[in-house]
């Protein structure tokens, strides 16, 4: 199957996709500073890479977001009906990622 969008349209389409700085990680980290928590961001070698690291109270956040995470009842965990086997595996493998990482 051909992709419908040129190759400077995907390109800008996928920049848009982060991995990090989702909106709802800057949301989450406007609050955790506006009520006076210190925290570092995405700090490499915690395990399961937290998104979030508040070192004063040894604790982590990770943030899930809807879609990469299936959470239930979610309309913005719906996955696209096109190649829909392919975004399928894919947040079966961030499930199963989770589940081992963050236990």
């Amino acid at each position: 199957m051909t992709d419908p969008l040129t190759l400077k349209q995907r390109s800008r389409l996928m920049a848009k996709i982060h991995e990090k700085d989702t909106a709802i990680e800057l949301k989450v980290r406007t609050n955790l500073h506006k009520r006076g928590y210190r925290f570092r961001k995405n700090v490499v070698g915690l395990p399961g890479r937290p998104d979030i690291v508040l070192p004063k109270y040894r604790a982590t956040i990770f943030v899930h977001g809807c879609f990469w995470h299936g959470h239930p009842n979610c309309r913005k965990s719906r996955l696209p009906t096109t190649n829909y086997a392919f975004w399928e595996e894919k947040r079966r493998a961030n499930l199963e990622r989770d589940a081992r990482k963050i236990a």
